[in-house]
């Protein structure tokens, strides 16, 4: 599926141990732009290697960040 030339962008939503393992599978050997749930990596030097890859192979890589307890986003407790 990876090999297709209309897939342009991977979402990594595997459990957050795999995500550089995946990210740098997606980028290195197929080329494709990367969205990573967070967490992207779980030390600085995955997200490193991550961020290294994306540059080296030409891809863009993106990191998730949940907004869901914004409380611009949440309804009030009166329902409004």
């Amino acid at each position: 599926m990876l090999t297709k030339e209309d897939i342009d962008v991977v979402c990594i939503m595997t459990p957050s141990g795999m995500h550089v393992e995946h990210g740098l599978d997606v980028i290195e050997n197929y080329g494709k732009h990367v969205l990573i749930e967070k967490p992207m990596a779980l030390s600085i030097e995955g997200g490193l290697r991550l961020i290294e890859a994306a540059k080296r192979c030409g891809v863009q890589l993106f990191a998730v960040h949940q907004n869901r307890y914004n409380k611009a986003i949440q309804k009030s407790e009166d329902g409004h």
